[in-house]
């Protein structure tokens, strides 16, 4: 039995929406410019930490596997390094 009630909404209210979106973010790019600069310091960082998986559980009990970005800053992670022997 449903909880709350989920309205679908129409083929015009989707594409109103769809069209918003992308009005929106053309809009925006100008003040808020993804430069090369900015890939890559992201790519740099990422190829640092790297990804780590985590197990989870899921519907029904079942474990599942997700990877993630670790979201420690570089001194966190000199700092809490374990094979930092200093």
């Amino acid at each position: 039995m449903p909880v709350i009630r989920v309205k679908i909404p129409s083929l015009t209210m989707r594409r109103v929406k769809r069209a918003f979106d992308i009005v929106g973010a053309l809009f925006s790019l100008p003040f808020f410019p993804v430069t090369p600069h900015h890939c890559r310091i992201a790519v740099a960082d990422f190829w640092e930490t790297g990804l780590f998986r985590q197990e989870r559980i899921g519907k029904g009990g079942r474990p599942f596997l997700v990877l993630k970005i670790p979201a420690r800053c570089a001194q966190t992670r000199k700092r809490t390094d374990p094979t930092d022997l200093k």
